[in-house]
């Protein structure tokens, strides 16, 4: 049986991996720990990527588009049950695209899951659950 705060360890590195990696342009970490039948949806759950190749190409759109002034997360709540994990986090996001600026809060909601112990960890679904938004 594994342990779970070695497991837990483990889901948040990944989602700071996964963070690092979108804001500046890493698709290959991004494919590393994204699962082949990703999922992301937006707010109201609106449908922004399936499969981890939609998915790759959600998160470099928008890096491609919007220029990010600061980013920020706080650490993950992460619960674990055999080989399915769910990580939540808050998050503020300023950023400007097609002369607009951006200030986001919100919450991310990350699924992953493994084969087995042996396997590692993959994000398998995302959900961003934006709390405050507004243009300047």
């Amino acid at each position: 049986m594994s342990d779970t705060r070695t497991d837990k360890d483990t889901l948040a590195s990944i989602v700071s991996a996964i963070n690092e990696a979108w804001l500046h342009g890493d698709a290959e970490t991004l494919r590393a720990h994204f699962h082949e039948e990703m999922f992301i949806a937006g707010p109201n759950a609106v449908k922004m990527g399936e499969g981890r190749e939609a998915c790759v190409k959600s998160y470099s759109d928008f890096i491609d588009n919007a220029h990010i002034a600061s980013f920020t997360s706080k650490d993950p709540i992460i619960d674990v049950w055999g080989n399915t994990a769910l990580a939540v986090y808050e998050f503020e996001i300023i950023y400007k695209m097609q002369g607009k600026e951006y200030h986001e809060t919100g919450k991310d909601v990350f699924t992953f899951a493994r084969e087995d112990e042996s396997t590692a960890w993959q994000e398998l679904w995302r959900m961003v659950l934006p709390v405050e938004a507004h243009t300047d």
